[in-house]
């Protein structure tokens, strides 16, 4: 099933849910850039007053009459009265607090399988210590994860169930079986024993619910695979070459840190302090030093665009004149035209060159290939990445050489593929031949459920 993962890896569960692209959804990144505010902020923050809500489709469903359970569905906008079961957050990859349409039955799902099995991650390199825990913690979630499933689908009568297993997608970021310094230490036969267990769980939940009438269908809204992204370069890469748009001035001396204390910071401090102060500090700090790792080196006047939070695509924002507060480029359309323009012709110059191979393999004009109402809210660029592997240098004319590495600890990351696998009676299999992309679930559920 065609995705938009190849473009934001995070906007891949509202275009599921919406039935719609980003451009009409405005999602693209779990921390999204706010132009009026000029820093980022969580998708469910109130600063954003509605302008990222949207409605899934299973709402729709339920107005209809049609009996719709929902166990922890990403990036959903907050909804107190939803018309239908719906718990979110319980135990997902997203650290936002658990919120359910029945707060007696969340509460007794935590008491029999936990409050949150899958624990927090943070994205730094972890040691073998840690990728074992990890790894532990993930069979044991998956676990806890099929039961409460089971356990829930049984509670109440319902035509429509959509629960979300998102522990294997923790463990491929951390576990995937990689050698290199960007990667996390982990057990060869980690990931393995991870997904062995996933496959076992499945069965279980397949066993319960397959009475040969239901239709099932497992299904995977991105891929994973070893991680090739090469964002840590973006923020250097346009300090450089603003530098140079701005005063006509070549940088080429070698560098080995990003700009900014925080960044300095994040990079060097270990995994197992990192890991303490994301327990000890909470939400709101966490999304402080966010915000000034990666804005605390910006002078706003001399910065036409800048590097945007991402799953490890490469994203970049304009500073638009009359949209960013702060913004200066333009303000009319010819003067952001030839800097982006320009900005192209030198990213796709950029080498690694310890292979001679380009960094960027394509230059894409997001709002071009995502239009809509809400396609201001994306960036403006998105780059796709030619190595096969995360480069600790790189070069060009332009910016001179760069040097830095990737410390997400993610030996695995997002590929943009999808698939589905179904079970059900042949009509219902028959009705799934429009299933192209992941945008027609929606169409796919009404035709079988109204």
């Amino acid at each position: 099933t065609g995705t938009t993962a190849d473009i934001a890896s995070a906007s891949v569960w509202p275009t599921f849910a919406s039935g719609k692209l980003p451009g009409d959804h405005g999602h693209y990144f779990p921390f999204q850039w706010h132009a009026g505010e000029m820093r980022f902020y969580r998708d469910y923050a109130p600063v954003w007053r509605g302008a990222l809500d949207y409605e899934p489709f299973w709402y729709e469903l339920a107005r209809r009459g049609v009996a719709c359970v929902v166990l922890d569905a990403v990036q959903s906008s907050p909804n107190p009265d939803p018309p239908c079961l719906e718990i979110n957050d319980w135990s997902a990859q997203s650290s936002a607090h658990a919120m359910a349409s029945d707060r007696p039955l969340l509460a007794e799902l935590q008491r029999r399988f936990g409050r949150r099995p899958i624990g927090m991650e943070i994205t730094v390199a972890k040691s073998r210590r840690l990728a074992q825990a990890l790894q532990q913690r993930a069979i044991g979630s998956l676990q806890r994860k099929a039961d409460a499933i089971i356990w829930l689908g049984r509670q109440r009568p319902w035509r429509f169930y959509l629960a979300s297993i998102q522990d294997a997608h923790r463990a491929g970021h951390n576990l995937w079986p990689v050698e290199g310094e960007f990667a996390s230490d982990s057990p060869p036969d980690a990931l393995l024993s991870v997904y062995r267990a996933l496959d076992e769980r499945l069965g279980r939940i397949l066993q319960a619910f397959d009475d040969g009438a239901t239709c099932i269908i497992l299904f995977t809204l991105n891929g994973m695979g070893p991680n090739r992204v090469q964002n840590h370069f973006v923020a250097q890469i346009l300090q450089r070459l603003n530098r140079l748009y701005l005063t006509g001035t070549c940088e080429r001396t070698v560098s080995n840190r990003r700009s900014g204390l925080m960044a300095q910071l994040r990079d060097r401090l270990p995994a197992g302090l990192q890991y303490t102060a994301n327990r000890l500090l909470g939400e709101r700090i966490q999304d402080w030093v966010v915000n000034r790792e990666m804005t605390g080196g910006l002078d706003w006047p001399r910065t036409p665009s800048f590097a945007v939070a991402s799953g490890g695509e490469g994203l970049i924002r304009l500073n638009i004149s009359g949209r960013e507060r702060a913004g200066m480029l333009g303000p009319d359309d010819r003067a952001v035209a030839r800097y982006v323009e320009w900005l192209r012709e030198r990213l796709l110059k950029i080498r690694v060159p310890a292979s001679g191979e380009p960094l960027v393999d394509e230059f894409v004009l997001v709002h071009e290939r995502y239009p809509g109402p809400r396609s201001a809210l994306l960036p403006d660029i998105a780059l796709k990445w030619a190595p096969a592997r995360p480069a600790t240098e790189i070069c060009s004319d332009d910016i001179g050489t760069l040097r830095n590495r990737l410390t997400s600890g993610r030996g695995g990351n997002h590929t943009g593929e999808s698939f589905a696998l179904l079970t059900g009676t042949p009509d219902s299999r028959s009705q799934a031949g429009g299933l192209h992309n992941i945008t027609d679930y929606r169409t796919l559920a009404t035709r079988l459920l109204t």
